[in-house]
């Protein structure tokens, strides 16, 4: 059995140590402080208690779309096989590009991560085009839109499908696997009636499942030394755990797969799409 485990940065082990992070960047580069950052990551904590060789697939900033592409891709290659291990660490809906927004045009991704119906710091900060006022129009609209018709709506029904169809491909393939959200949750506590799929989730393999985001665990330790900058959430919020707090979060995860029996297969008896 091998762990294989994907996400953004939560997974990445980016915040792991800023210091020694920056002097690698300046040093060698990113190619070298993705290495530094996964022996320090949650993913390397978790293989070690499992005494199993593990794969980290996050990826700094990556949205949910590209972690579910990067693992559908993966699983049509045979990398990972029957028996082992799959955690997928969701990111946030808000960095997936939508169809009614030009291509790459919907937000930046700013430093500082906000709640969802937020502004983000750079959101109307970025230089669309050498048009201005294209670029103003657009910042505008952008207003207006996050006034008027932002709704989870959209992202639940969307959330669902990727996690549905990962569960499937999962099940047939007999690998085994949990789901786990970063610091926001993939489906809102109340999801629209019309588009209510949920009692297709097998809860069993998921963290947290709509009560409880890694960066919620954390912030429950009332405490700054799991932080990337040793400072409480609630008094400077949007940023990583450093290495104690990937810990933190792979001691979590593995007394979730003990308490759980994940590492004993079994069959979703709740999912029958076919």
């Amino acid at each position: 059995m091998k762990l294989f485990t994907f996400g953004d940065s939560y997974t990445e082990g980016v915040g792991c140590d800023l210091n020694q992070e920056y002097k690698i960047i300046s040093s060698n580069g990113f190619a070298d402080v993705t290495l530094f950052r996964n022996q320090y990551s949650w993913p390397k904590y978790l293989a070690d208690k499992l005494s199993i060789e593990h794969t980290n697939y996050g990826v700094g900033a990556s949205s949910n779309k590209d972690i579910f592409e990067n693992i559908s891709q993966i699983l049509k290659t045979n990398t990972i096989s029957n028996g082992d291990l799959v955690i997928v660490m969701w990111s946030s809906s808000l960095r997936d590009s939508v169809p009614y927004f030009p291509e790459e045009e919907w937000h930046i991704w700013s430093n500082r991560y906000k709640e969802k119906k937020h502004i983000f710091n750079t959101f109307l900060n970025k230089k669309h085009s050498n048009n201005p006022i294209y670029n103003d129009s657009l910042n505008e609209y952008k207003l207006f839109f996050m006034d008027n018709l932002f709704s989870n709506v959209y992202y639940d029904y969307v959330n669902q499908n990727y996690i549905l169809f990962l569960q499937h491909m999962f099940n047939k393939m007999n690998i085994r696997y949990v789901f786990c959200d970063a610091f926001d949750s993939m489906i809102s506590k109340l999801v629209d009636l019309n588009i209510d799929n949920t009692h297709l989730i097998n809860e069993t393999n998921y963290w947290g499942y709509r009560t409880k985001t890694f960066k919620d665990f954390l912030i429950d330790f009332n405490t700054g030394d799991v932080w990337e900058d040793f400072v409480k959430w609630e008094d400077v919020p949007g940023k990583h755990p450093n290495k104690f707090g990937y810990k933190l979060i792979a001691d979590e995860l593995y007394e979730f797969i003990k308490q759980n029996n994940i590492l004993t297969y079994r069959l979703n008896s709740k999912l029958r799409l076919i």
